[in-house]
C-alpha cells in the first residue's frame, strides 16, 4: 500500500531532523512520533546485524515492514529468521541474505540465480505467470523441504496477490544447481539462470534450506514501482502497530 491512514507516502524519504531519529538518511516511515521508535529500531538493527555496505537500509526496512505485517497476519511459524534477496544487484554479487533477528547476526550471504527470462546478469523483468520463466517479487513463506529432481528443495508460498501467489502452481522452489557458482561466473560473466526459481550454490543450498524451512519470511526485492505501491505487506501502519505490540510482549 502507498500510505498509512494519514496519506503519508510509503516511498518518500524522510528527513533526519527530528529528535531521536539518528543518522537515518532514507526511510519510508513518516517523520512522526508514532513511527520514530520503529524506524530507529530498524536502523540500529541493520547496523548491529552487520548489513551496512552490503544490503541497503531501505531494502532491509521494507523487508522488515513486510515481516511485521506477516507476523500480524499469523503467517509465520518461525519468526526469528528473515531472508532477503536484493535483485537490484547483479547475479555475480552475493545478493541473498539470511538474518537472525534474535541473535542479531548475518547467518548467510550467498549467490542466488534468477529466472531465464528475467534478464542476463541483472534481473530486469518479473512475472507471476506460469510458463514465463521469470522470477517473482514479493513476500513468501517457506514451506517443507523435499527431494526433487534438483536434490533437496524448499517449497515457497507466495503471499503477494498478483505478484507471486502462483509460486506453488509454477513450482517455484529454492534448490541448488551447478550453474550457480563462481566457476560459472568466471566462464560466462554471470550466473546461469533458472525457470524462475531462486537457485543457490550446491555447496550451501542444503544448509540454507535446512535453516530457513518451516514457516520463515522471505522477501524478493527489486525497484519495481508498481509492486512497491500495491503490496499490502508494505502497509506501514499495521507493521508499526505489530512492532509496538511485540516490544510490549518482550
Amino acid at each position: 500500500m502507498v500510505s498509512d491512514s494519514s496519506g503519508a507516502s510509503k516511498m518518500s524519504p524522510s528527513s533526519n531532523a527530528s529528535a531521536g531519529s539518528g543518522p537515518v538518511r532514507w526511510s519510508c516511515l513518516p517523520e512522526r512520533p508514532e513511527y520514530l521508535e520503529f524506524r530507529d529500531y530498524l536502523y540500529s538493527l541493520h547496523g548491529d546485524i552487520g548489513l551496512r555496505g552490503i544490503l541497503k537500509y531501505e531494502i532491509f526496512e521494507l523487508g522488515m515492514i513486510g515481516y511485521y505485517n506477516m507476523l500480524a497476519s499469523g503467517l509465520l511459524d518461525r519468526d526469528s529468521l528473515v531472508t532477503i534477496i536484493d535483485y537490484t544487484l547483479p547475479s555475480t554479487d552475493e545478493r541473498l541474505f539470511v538474518v537472525d533477528l534474535e541473535s542479531q547476526e548475518l547467518l548467510h550471504r550467498s549467490l542466488v540465480a534468477h529466472g531465464r527470462n528475467t534478464g542476463e546478469n541483472y534481473a530486469e523483468r518479473f512475472s507471476n505467470t506460469p510458463g514465463s520463466l521469470q522470477s517473482s517479487l514479493g513476500f513468501y513463506v517457506t514451506g517443507n523441504d523435499y527431494e526433487g529432481v534438483h536434490g533437496q528443495s524448499l517449497e515457497l508460498s507466495g503471499v503477494d496477490t498478483l505478484y507471486n501467489d502462483n509460486a506453488r502452481a509454477r513450482y517455484i522452489v529454492i534448490h541448488g544447481a551447478w550453474y550457480c557458482s563462481d566457476e560459472f561466473i568466471e566462464k560466462h560473466g554471470r550466473l546461469g539462470r533458472s525457470w524462475g526459481c531462486p537457485v543457490l550454490p550446491l555447496e550451501v543450498s542444503s544448509e540454507i534450506i535446512d535453516l530457513i524451512k518451516g514457516g520463515t519470511c522471505l522477501f524478493a526485492y527489486s525497484d519495481d514501482d508498481e509492486y512497491l505501491e500495491e503490496s499490502v505487506y508494505l502497509e506501514i501502519e499495521g507493521a508499526a502497530l505489530e512492532f509496538r505490540t511485540s516490544i510490549k510482549a518482550r
